[in-house]
């Protein structure tokens, strides 16, 4: 009876402190996303499932001291485990001290070989000289003269390619190649073309002694559903390159038939695993005041979803607005069954595909400022010229923005 009495109090007592150190750390976050951004966002990823650290990196020796060397804590372990199952106890049977004792026994063997395994693999541990890393030629991978060396190498490449003339055309100037960091792109409107920007690259691959990952080089024949696909077996370096219906390029899923649908479900079910994470700290904290949770809401899970929303967001995706549903529901603690006007009134926030809207505007305001030598001026350029012959077109989708917000007058 005075143990229950006594658990009774003891899980009480922990259940108080839980609640008053929650809310420390709540008023804590709540006062940091306003006073120091930069520890908020430490505080922040302290929070979760998997954050908090289970193994003991330290132990309080008999003076009060503080040691980290392992083998002080081993010792430490040792001699208070054996102190709570010793000779003198009376709490526990013979039969359960005897099989306490022959693991603890079974234990110190294992360790005894794990140590002697460490010591025969000592040497493969060995530090590395600065001789054993030297290179004939070449860089290490990693070194910061690599990407330099690289793009020097590459704008031979690309000037090889402008030479075939085999690229499409935009305007008045020929497009062959698209070029971020290693990465290249190269395009044709020809079934011959392609294959010469190919043959071009593995000469030029041959000459530098590169070599070209042809497992992550594919083809995708960009065209209209109503189109078949060619069947073309594209080479490069005698080895046949696989031909996919889709493509993920600098972040984005790229269809053949440029429908952005399954762009957006690659981006919403990233954009779902962040609001997964944010919802185990919404958890951990036991709730937050709106401002955090629309700060990290704004800074973790928006900028996935409204990724190059510029340029594929001129229709409407419900998939993201059912994803920033359930982000208010988890914070307003209601049911699927709530009337979506009741919780998104509530909420405040407004919709996602009011968001991209403001980003093809901005994105529409930038192209018309740049000059007219940059690549995405002189396609923007183009697009607005065809879109006096073909009504789908993004210059026109961005258009018919601006007259439904009555801004066609300042349309320029």
């Amino acid at each position: 009876m005075e143990f229950k009495t006594a658990r009774k109090t003891f899980d009480k007592t922990l259940r108080q402190e839980e609640q008053k150190f929650t809310k420390e750390r709540r008023e804590k976050i709540q006062t940091l996303n306003t006073s120091n951004p930069k520890e908020f966002w430490n505080e922040i990823r302290k929070l979760g499932p998997g954050r908090k650290n289970t193994i003991i990196d330290n132990v309080v020796m008999d003076d009060g001291t503080y040691s980290n060397d392992p083998n002080v804590i081993r010792e430490r372990w040792k001699e208070e485990y054996s102190e709570l199952f010793s000779e003198n106890t009376t709490n526990v049977d013979n039969e359960f001290m005897e099989r306490i004792k022959a693991l603890n026994s079974q234990w110190e063997l294992e360790f005894e070989q794990l140590r002697v395994n460490v010591d025969d693999n000592e040497s493969q541990h060995d530090e590395i000289t600065i001789e054993e890393t030297k290179l004939e030629a070449g860089v290490r991978q990693g070194d910061n003269l690599a990407p330099t060396l690289f793009a020097v190498f590459v704008d031979d490449l690309v000037t090889e390619i402008n030479r075939i003339g085999k690229g499409i055309n935009i305007g008045t100037d020929s497009l062959s190649c698209l070029l971020y960091a290693d990465d290249i792109v190269l395009i044709s409107d020809t079934v011959d073309g392609l294959q010469s920007l190919l043959h071009c690259v593995t000469d030029w691959s041959k000459t530098w002694r590169l070599k070209v990952n042809t497992d992550k080089t594919k083809i995708m024949h960009v065209r209209k559903a109503s189109k078949p696909k060619n069947d073309y077996a594209f080479q490069l370096n005698n080895m046949t390159l696989e031909t996919v219906s889709k493509y993920r390029y600098l972040g984005l899923v790229i269809n053949e038939h440029l429908d952005y649908k399954e762009t957006t479900n690659e981006l919403v079910s990233s954009g779902s695993r962040s609001l997964g994470s944010l919802v185990s700290k919404y958890y951990a904290m036991d709730g937050m005041d709106f401002d955090t949770y629309t700060k990290i809401f704004d800074s973790t899970v928006l900028p996935i979803l409204e990724y190059g929303s510029g340029v594929w967001g001129h229709k409407r995706y419900d998939s993201l607005e059912r994803l920033q549903y359930r982000a208010i529901r988890t914070f307003l603690g209601v049911s699927l069954t709530t009337p979506i006007p009741a919780i998104t009134g509530d909420m405040g926030w407004y919709p996602i595909h009011h968001r991209i809207q403001v980003n093809i505007v901005r994105l529409y305001c930038r192209l018309v400022k740049l000059p007219d030598t940059r690549i995405c001026r002189k396609v923007f350029l183009w697009d607005q010229n065809m879109s006096t012959r073909y009504r789908d077109t993004w210059f026109n989708h961005a258009k018919k923005l601006f007259d439904s917000c009555g801004l066609n007058d300042v349309l320029f």
